[in-house]
């Protein structure tokens, strides 16, 4: 997945500060990203370019409603277009909590149409996975506005590093 990011610039210590609050404020995975960075681990801007590259980002979902991941995908976890194609599925179209995450896709959608929309995407590269930490449904999003658009989309992403550590991500 690291392949997808391209336009790597890193966060001015201003940044980093702004980052931090906003995750404690409205993040709930401030319990592993915010450690991180008290750390000093590398917080960058990168872009993800285009449907495609979109598409193929790693989600932190393994589950959505009673889809579970690796029985409809055989992964442990959803990449943004396979989670996108769910949402949508008639097979789980009576699933309430697909049912929500349309909706609040949709919100997020309607947010990409206006002016001055500022993704909060948040990609975590550890020692054992590369995966968006939060911002899941922004990359749907994301991936359903790029769809729809003509020319190239560009999706910009706080990208994270942590090469040498393990995070317990649930699944």
């Amino acid at each position: 997945m690291r392949d997808l990011l391209s336009r790597h610039r890193s966060c001015s210590p201003d940044e980093v500060a702004a980052f931090r609050r906003y995750q404690l404020q409205h993040s709930h995975l401030a319990r592993v990203v915010v450690p991180l960075l008290d750390e000093g681990r590398l917080l960058t801007v990168a872009t993800v370019d285009g449907t495609v590259a979109i598409g193929s980002l790693k989600t932190f979902f393994g589950n959505i409603g009673r889809a579970r991941c690796r029985d409809v995908m055989g992964a442990d976890r959803f990449r943004v277009a396979e989670a996108a194609a769910l949402l949508n599925s008639p097979a789980f179209s009576s699933d309430a909590d697909v049912s929500l995450m349309r909706q609040r896709v949709s919100e997020c959608v309607r947010r990409f149409e206006q002016p001055g929309s500022n993704p909060q995407v948040i990609v975590v590269d550890s020692a054992n996975d590369c995966l968006i930490a939060d911002g899941n449904k922004t990359a749907i999003a994301a991936f359903l506005f790029a769809s729809s658009m003509s020319s190239g989309f560009q999706l910009p992403v706080f990208y994270l590093t942590a090469p040498d550590r393990v995070i317990p991500w649930i699944i």
